[in-house]
């Protein structure tokens, strides 16, 4: 065989290896999709509160007020947390002379944090909730008027401490990608839990954070705060009917920084909270062990296999003489094919992403304060 064939062949069982733990985490979360009901609308809604953190939103800030004044929800019943984080384009100051001429606002209050990132904000603002149950937002997602109203009802349930819903896949630069992501986590919320949350709009009972603050140097706020209220024995889970859009236009370059920057603050939670992987909840366990390989070994695996494939099938074949196809010219016309599969090229992608951000991470650089870029809100 060889040195060449040998290398082959590991690629091979690495390429299976490293497919067929995320394979089978969609075929089963897919099966149990169809488990998850929705519980019937509150009567009487609660008092809620709503969090807002901001920074540098001065262009869009006045059209998320107006869509939270417009929300399904008795206005009387909310309270709305503007959290504005260093921004030095008076975010703040035009979102409070809004609400101040506004006829009919919400119980408001604007709160200036020091320290930049959303992280922060949320530590900071988390001990002065009050009510049960609070729903945090970001100022660039549009969300439809009863959006609020149904991630609330959820949490008649008491078993429920947190719901997030999702971004719409056709407000996605990868679609393949996002509808796999999506039964996934459907099928995970019917399962037990999902530990990857959507921070445009998700919702927790304060009970079920027990005071916790997240790790403000890691970013992925929304997924730290779900793997909170699941140690504390609460579910968190998915709500595919709650959709929202975004506001702006991503070329690629900022899209590709925002996923480097989503993946690192992921897998750094992951590896934060590494002692799950031994959980009490067997059905938890299995679901965060597919996601830790997935963000963190996942990667490495695939661009190892294509490699040790490539490599061999690329010298071999061009050192052949034999007119018959075999393995290695097999493999390069596979490879060849693949590129035409937007699934195949969105799953390189995102495991591109995950690599370049743990390279960052070992290399100590952080990303998780990030500064919105203006451009994106024309």
């Amino acid at each position: 065989m060889g040195f060449l064939g040998a290398l082959w062949i590991t690629g091979l069982i690495l390429l299976i290896s490293s497919i067929s733990i995320p394979f089978s985490n969609l075929l089963i979360s897919t099966s149990s999709s169809i488990n998850i009901e929705k519980p019937s609308e509150t009567e009487l809604p609660p008092p809620i509160t709503i969090l807002l953190p901001v920074r540098n939103e001065s262009s869009i800030i006045i059209k998320k007020l107006e869509e939270i004044i417009s929300y399904d929800y008795p206005i009387e019943k909310i309270t709305l947390l503007v959290v504005d984080s260093c921004s030095s384009d008076n975010t703040g100051r035009i979102a409070s002379d809004f609400l101040q001429k506004e006829r009919n606002p919400p119980k408001w209050k604007i709160i200036s944090v020091e320290e930049p990132g959303k992280s922060n904000a949320i530590n900071h603002v988390l001990p002065l909730i009050v009510t049960e149950i609070f729903v945090m937002l970001d100022a660039d997602a549009i969300l439809k008027p009863k959006s609020v109203r149904r991630i609330v009802d959820w949490f008649q349930d008491e078993g429920i401490g947190a719901v997030c819903g999702i971004q719409s896949v056709d407000d996605s630069l990868e679609p393949n990608y996002r509808k796999s992501f999506n039964k996934i986590r459907i099928g995970q919320s019917a399962i037990n839990s999902t530990p990857i949350f959507e921070g445009s709009i998700c919702a927790f009972r304060l009970s079920s954070i027990k005071g916790e603050l997240i790790d403000s140097e890691i970013n992925a706020d929304d997924s730290q705060m779900a793997l909170i209220v699941r140690r504390n024995g609460f579910r968190a889970i998915f709500d595919q009917n709650i959709s929202f859009t975004e506001i702006g236009n991503w070329n690629w370059s900022q899209n590709f920084s925002r996923r480097i920057r989503r993946a690192q603050g992921l897998s750094r939670t992951f590896w934060k909270n590494k002692d799950l992987l031994f959980h009490d909840s067997a059905k938890f366990r299995w679901i965060f062990r597919a996601e830790f390989f997935f963000h963190l070994l996942f990667p490495w695996l695939l661009l190892s296999s294509f490699a040790f494939l490539l490599v061999p099938s690329i010298l071999l074949t061009s050192f052949s003489n034999e007119v018959i196809l075999n393995s290695y010219d097999f493999t390069l016309i596979f490879f060849f094919c693949c590129i035409f599969s937007r699934t195949f090229r969105e799953m390189s992608l995102g495991a591109l992403c995950l690599i370049i951000s743990h390279i960052f991470w070992i290399s100590g650089k952080k990303m998780n304060i990030w500064t919105p870029d203006p451009s994106t809100r024309l």
